[in-house]
């Protein structure tokens, strides 16, 4: 406004802006005959401006952001791609749909203004603002992908950021990361990360709490054995598979680790009390295994094919879930019957080698000096 009390702003868009002599020139482009004047305030009078930076309006900005929309349609795995070049490009096509070329971007600040303003009308403010700001400074570019993962979607977002570095930072041009898929990146970087402690730490504490309740340590370590085998073995799977490690899939380790522990307690509790009983040895276990191997598989069946159930689901982070679990509580249930009996039944061996004389099999046996039969079972003489 030229004075106070004047009848409203004068508004233009800047075409160069430079510095003479410690002063700001700034020079307005001549359009259909607009006169050239010169702005000389009165002695004492108040002049106001406002300067508005309107980025997504310079004809050089909107085709460096073409570019970035042309690179990323190009990345492997992008099924397409949105943003206010294209969008643009398409305004001015229906501006002019019988002129040929007319899908272009404008080539002036007020022809790209005029489009913006037109489409706010017709689309309206709101879903305008899904893919530029009011004052025209920030957009949105939408990237469409197809079978997204960890991985792929890792790579694109490092070659974006190189992008940005070669062809927009020099320009002033920066971008941001937001979204779903950009949450989940960053979650999933966590997930990953702490995978590995929360593991270690599950089975140290399963171990600690087995060992005190059995009252040996060899006893915790046959608890946690098959569970272990069978994450260790599921993470072989998915990667071999290529399957991604995400929010869901984690979830199998520490389910694994809960549910699979029981197995191993239901056989070693069945052992201590064949022991008790009577039995030693071979015979011990083998009462064991018959009386706790039955019942294991059918807890195995029921759990592992109620996991199974989610092989049907919709959700493909719920298939890999629901097949992992199941998976892995088989592994658990061969584990059980199969390495905790071949680990007991060699441990048996070398504590009867150290201190254990057999006399006649059909008697009981004589101990040459008192010691353990298998853990914890006390000398016999």
């Amino acid at each position: 406004s030229a004075r106070e009390g004047s009848p409203g702003p004068w508004t233009s868009w800047v075409e160069t802006a430079s510095l003479e002599d410690g002063r700001l020139v700034l020079a307005w482009p001549v359009t259909g005959g607009s006169p050239k004047f010169l702005l000389r305030p009165l002695p004492g009078s108040r002049v106001g401006y406002e300067i508005r930076l309107q980025p997504l309006t310079v004809p050089t900005t909107l085709r460096r952001i073409d570019g970035l929309e042309s690179f990323l349609a190009q990345r492997p795995g992008v099924g397409g791609v949105f943003g206010p070049a294209r969008f643009l490009e398409t305004a001015s096509f229906l501006a002019a749909p019988d002129r040929p070329g007319s899908r272009t971007l404008p080539g002036r600040p007020d022809e790209a203004r005029f489009l913006w303003r037109n489409s706010e009308v017709v689309r309206g403010p709101e879903r305008l603002r899904l893919l530029v700001d009011e004052e025209l400074s920030q957009g949105l570019i939408t990237v469409f992908l197809r079978d997204s993962n960890f991985a792929g979607t890792r790579r694109l977002m490092e070659e974006v950021r190189e992008y940005e570095q070669d062809h927009l930072a020099p320009h002033g041009i920066r971008l941001g990361f937001a979204g779903d898929v950009a949450v989940s990146q960053a979650m999933i970087r966590g997930v990953v990360s702490t995978q590995a402690g929360s593991l270690v730490l599950a089975l140290a504490g399963i171990f600690a709490m087995t060992a005190f309740l059995g009252r040996s340590f060899r006893w915790g370590l046959y608890c946690v054995l098959p569970s272990a085998l069978a994450v260790l073995l599921n993470f072989a799977v998915m990667g071999w598979l290529g399957i991604p490690l995400g929010v869901a899939t984690s979830m199998f380790a520490g389910m694994t680790l809960g549910i699979g522990v029981d197995y191993a307690i239901h056989l070693l509790s069945r052992l201590d009390r064949a022991r008790a009983e009577g039995l030693a040895g071979g015979a011990a276990l083998a009462a064991a295994l018959g009386s706790s191997g039955p019942a294991i598989l059918i807890d195995t069946l029921a759990v592992g094919l109620g996991f199974a159930t989610l092989l049907v689901s919709q959700v493909p982070a719920n298939v890999r879930l629901g097949g992992l679990l199941a998976l892995s509580l088989f592994v658990c249930f061969a584990a059980t019957v199969t390495l905790v009996p071949a680990l007991l039944a060699c441990w048996g061996r070398f504590t009867a080698g150290a201190g254990i004389e057999l006399r006649d099999r059909e008697r009981d046996f004589k101990l040459v000096r008192p010691a353990e039969w298998y853990e914890g079972g006390g000398g016999r003489e």
